[in-house]
């Protein structure tokens, strides 16, 4: 549920259950109001800035790092079930992959952020490329890849669009899954390659620049290896096909 409390001069929003709740404010402001809660947990409401003028916001739970790889990646523990979104975000980049853990149930759907330069973005799966507006959900299943996903790309975030190295909500990403059980995988940030800020070079870009996006969910869908998953981690089928 969600609402508002009004303690001295502040009016804050909140946002609880049975269990208890969490206040909401909007930076900045001294009265905040949450108005409605969709069932992914996001707040919608509204509040004043310092100008006294009335604004909407929408405020997105998010499932923070539990830490990082080696190669910088940020990682994941969130327990997952089929078809319920979770939000996950790191710091900062102009691009991100995404890859789920051992074991992990695919990715089947993500719904990326509203508001980050122009809101558009370059998706890349399996060899394929797709653009993407914020807010659009964009289901795997009906766009080539029915089991899911294990790994996809997000690009194209202009530079002059940084996201705040101190913000820990910069780039909320909804996904959701095909199956029950815990999602440990990465998002690893892209800001290696200047280009990818430059919006006309790269959403007009047909290069194949993807180091670490290779074709192993699209190879699974097209029936490569007898319709069989290749996957690396269950020490299965080695040795096999000599």
């Amino acid at each position: 549920m969600t609402g508002f409390v009004t303690m001295g001069a502040v009016t804050s929003g909140f946002v609880g259950n049975s269990l208890g709740y969490q206040l909401l404010d909007v930076p900045g402001s001294t009265f905040t109001v949450g108005e409605a809660i969709n069932n992914a947990g996001q707040v919608s409401g509204l509040y004043y800035d310092a100008a006294g003028a009335t604004r909407g916001f929408i405020a997105t739970p998010v499932s923070l790092p539990t830490g990082t790889t080696s190669g910088g990646a940020y990682v994941f523990s969130v327990a997952v079930i089929p078809g319920v979104p979770i939000f996950i975000d790191p710091v900062v980049a102009v691009g991100y992959d995404y890859r789920i853990g051992k074991k992990n149930p695919r990715i089947a759907t993500v719904r990326l952020p509203i508001g980050i330069g122009d809101s558009w973005y370059k998706l890349k799966v399996g060899g394929r490329k797709f653009f993407l507006a914020g807010g659009d959900l964009f289901d795997f299943r009906t766009n080539g890849f029915p089991k899911g996903v294990e790994k996809f790309r997000v690009d194209c975030i202009e530079v002059d669009a940084m996201l705040d190295p101190a913000n820990p909500q910069a780039f909320p990403t909804e996904l959701s899954f095909m199956d029950a059980g815990w999602f440990t995988g990465t998002q690893k940030p892209l800001t290696r390659d200047s280009e990818r800020g430059d919006k006309g070079k790269c959403m007009a870009s047909d290069r194949h620049d993807d180091d670490d996006e290779d074709d192993d969910d699209r190879d699974d869908d097209k029936g490569k290896n007898g319709g069989k998953d290749d996957d690396k981690d269950d020490g299965k089928g080695k040795g096999k096909g000599k």
